[in-house]
């Protein structure tokens, strides 16, 4: 597969989106949480984070669960003991 063209994305913009996203989700929650707010937090445009992530659930799951990996958690069978692993893994 060859590269996207155009520049690379500037990490520095996921980065300020995905931690504004987090912070809106606390003072808003998810059903306050728009496209708009979370541009502004980020000192970007709308126009930005939808290269990014197709929806706004997207994007609130890529800032709460993005930087755990598949291997952080191994899937035991025990759906309880799995879910407190990847609790952990988020810390």
């Amino acid at each position: 597969m060859s590269p996207s063209p155009g520049r690379p994305r500037d990490q520095r913009v996921t980065d300020a989106a995905l931690d504004a996203t987090r912070e809106l989700l606390v003072e808003v929650g998810y059903a306050g949480l728009t496209w708009e707010l979370v541009a502004r937090r980020a000192r970007t445009s709308k126009t930005a984070l939808h290269r990014r992530w197709p929806n706004r659930a997207a994007l609130v799951l890529d800032a709460a669960f993005g930087q755990v990996r598949p291997d952080d958690v191994v899937e035991t069978g025990d759906v309880a003991r799995d879910l407190v692993a990847l609790v952990r893994a988020l810390e």
